[in-house]
């Protein structure tokens, strides 16, 4: 959808639900030399890296460099998986994965993993860490029934019904909250801990 001219007009796109964590760029990373970039496509579910030269220059199809990994399915039912977080740490590249478990539905297959790959070898994907996401965490929203929704729940392209509802005016508000898992980043502190950052995607969904 084409958005309007006048930058603060309302718009609705209906394809922001079913595209949320799906397409487009996730994690960049950009390599310690400084002459490599780093990122996950969403959409074809692969890792990138291309030439970024040193000093930084625009790059050009001849000059690039593009290689590309295509990143496993960690055993996700339906193939319903989505990378992200991505980091380096020594030579290695780590990835976060999550299940999203959109096609069952069934809150026990929210999985996270940590893969990790040596992207200048021919070193396969490695899984070190899985856990689950049927923990619970705490709800975002305390009015009405929104409180109900402290776990996270499967991946889905429906607008939340909402769990609060007020009149402004003449309209009717309300608060919607519907928890999806998604690892956005992974790190390590100076200790060689593995910190784990997770984004809920309705906020990708929903906006505001």
């Amino acid at each position: 959808d084409q958005l309007p001219a006048e930058k603060e007009a309302q718009k609705q796109d209906q394809e922001t639900m079913k595209w949320a964590g799906k397409a487009g760029i996730g994690d960049i990373q950009l390599s310690a030399d400084t002459k490599t970039l780093y990122l996950t496509n969403l959409y074809d579910k692969k890792i990138y890296s291309f030439d970024a030269g040193l000093p930084l220059k625009v790059p050009t199809v001849a000059t690039a460099n593009v290689k590309s990994w295509s990143v496993p399915n960690p055993g996700c039912p339906n193939g319903d998986f989505a990378p992200w977080g991505l980091t380096l740490y020594g030579s290695n590249m780590y990835i976060g994965i999550t299940c999203t478990a959109e096609t069952s539905q069934d809150s026990s297959e929210l999985k996270g993993f940590i893969y990790r790959f040596n992207p200048d070898s021919v070193q396969v994907f490695k899984e070190i860490f899985r856990f689950p996401l049927t923990y619970k965490k705490g709800p975002v929203d305390a009015t009405n029934t929104c409180p109900s929704y402290d776990h996270w729940l499967p991946w889905t392209s429906k607008f939340p019904t909402p769990c609060a509802t007020y009149p402004v005016g003449n309209e009717i508000h309300g608060h919607a909250t519907y928890p999806q898992p998604l690892i956005t980043d992974v790190a390590f502190d100076d200790n060689g801990a593995l910190i784990i950052a997770i984004t809920d995607t309705v906020g990708f969904q929903a906006g505001q």
